[in-house]
């Protein structure tokens, strides 16, 4: 099936492209991701993420790289890849998904914001 947005015609993945992708993006290995220190609240930072470019220092390794590979996948196996890929279709990003939604990740209501103590 295909579909039309603003005048172009989008040829649209098989199941079997959108379930290897999302894999292929479980599996990086997030070693340039952890936490920093920005405005005195750990932030996640990395490649992608608005945080990458503020000064400070990155808290990577350890155990964030096993945490975000878990965390793909629970995504995958909660919402499915048909509905992340139609998501990102229509709004090219997840974005809205993950945190608009009271029950997404980084919806406010679930966040436990802390202001930074210690160093990292």
């Amino acid at each position: 099936m295909s579909t039309r947005p603003r005048g172009r015609w989008v040829k649209e993945l098989p199941l079997s492209e959108i379930i290897d992708g999302l894999e292929n993006i479980c599996n990086e290995d997030w070693k340039d991701t952890g936490v920093k220190d920005v405005e005195g609240v750990k932030r996640l930072s990395g490649p992608g993420l608005e945080t990458k470019e503020v000064p400070g220092v990155t808290a990577s390794g350890h155990k964030w790289p096993q945490r975000l590979h878990e965390m793909c996948f629970m995504y995958i196996g909660d919402i499915g890849e048909e509905q992340l890929y139609d998501v990102f279709k229509r709004e090219k990003n997840l974005e809205n998904l993950m945190c608009q939604q009271t029950n997404g990740h980084c919806h406010p209501k679930n966040l436990k914001v802390k202001k930074v103590d210690d160093e990292l």
